[in-house]
């Protein structure tokens, strides 16, 4: 959990330093159990450069987690960064923002206000400029 937080907090600032390691986060500290590691990853993935497989790769993890985790925090986290990710992505944001709809249907109060601040960022990002 600590060194989650050390990592998330260093590579929000240096995201190069994290990239080397991108392969391990998605494939390896991605299946860590622990609430506060899954919420310092789904932060973590945001940060990456990543190629369209991964991207795939990275909103199925996260989308797992929104199904199974009880934690509100890694539910927002991991809306925000699937948010993230399909701001700029037209062929991804449909999928996103069922899978946000989705949540904001049976979520916290916190769940619901996040989710539905996204969904008007991401239907922003759709509409031509």
């Amino acid at each position: 959990m600590r060194s989650a937080d050390v990592v998330e907090k260093v590579s929000r600032i240096h995201p190069e330093y994290l990239q080397p390691y991108k392969d391990r986060l998605i494939k390896e500290v991605s299946r860590i159990k622990q609430q506060e590691v899954r919420w310092h990853a789904a932060q973590m993935f945001s940060y990456l450069k990543i190629n369209r497989r991964e991207k795939k790769t990275i909103i199925k993890l996260l989308s797992g987690y929104i199904e199974t985790e009880k934690s509100r925090i890694v539910q927002v986290n991991s809306m925000q960064t699937m948010a993230n990710l399909a701001a700029d992505d037209s062929n991804l944001r449909p999928k996103v923002v069922r899978i946000i709809e989705k949540t904001v249907k049976k979520g916290s109060p916190a769940v619901i206000n996040r989710g539905q601040k996204l969904l008007i960022e991401l239907e922003s990002a759709s509409k031509p400029s």
